[in-house]
C-alpha cells in the first residue's frame, strides 16, 4: 500500500495495488438444427448469447444459410436466458444474409427478458416477433 499525505482535501489517501490472477472462462453455446424437408430449418439455441458466444451463433447461422434449399431459418430462443447487443447484431446480420439470398430469418419463443431486449432495440418486429404493448405479456411462437 502507498500513502499520499499531501492529497489536497483528503488528508491521507491510501492506494491499494492488487494483482489480478488470470481467469479463464469457457463460453459455450449449444445449437441444434431441425429441417422439415420443405425448405424450413429450425435452429435451436441454448445458452447465453453475448460477446463470448456471438461468433458461435454467427457460425451456426452461416452454416444454416449456406444450404440453398433452405428458404426459411427460424431461430428458436427458448433456451436463451440472456441476449446482449452482440447477439442482436448477429441475428440482424443473419437476417440480412437471408434476405440477400431470397430467404427469411425469424426468431421464436424468446424468454421475457430476451423479448424485451429485442423490443427495446427496435428489432422484434423485423425478426418476426409481435411487439408487446406496455403491460402485455410477450407472445411466444
Amino acid at each position: 500500500m502507498a500513502s499520499h499525505p499531501n492529497a489536497p482535501g483528503f488528508g491521507n489517501v491510501t492506494t491499494r495495488y492488487v494483482r489480478v490472477a488470470e481467469v479463464r472462462v469457457e463460453m459455450t453455446l449449444d445449437t441444434r438444427t431441425e429441417a422439415d424437408g420443405r425448405g424450413r430449418l429450425i435452429l435451436h439455441v441454448h445458452g447465453d448469447v453475448d460477446l463470448g458466444t456471438e461468433t458461435l451463433l454467427g457460425a451456426a447461422l452461416t452454416e444454416a444459410l449456406a444450404d440453398r434449399a433452405v428458404r426459411e431459418v427460424v431461430v428458436d430462443l427458448a433456451g436463451v436466458p440472456f441476449l446482449d447487443s452482440t447477439g442482436v447484431r448477429v441475428l440482424l446480420e443473419g437476417r440480412r444474409t437471408a434476405l440477400a439470398r431470397g430467404a427469411a430469418l425469424t426468431v421464436r419463443n424468446p424468454r421475457r427478458v430476451v423479448h424485451h431486449v429485442l423490443q427495446v432495440t427496435g428489432v422484434a418486429e423485423a425478426l418476426g416477433l409481435p411487439v408487446a404493448r406496455d403491460g402485455d405479456e410477450p407472445t411466444r411462437g
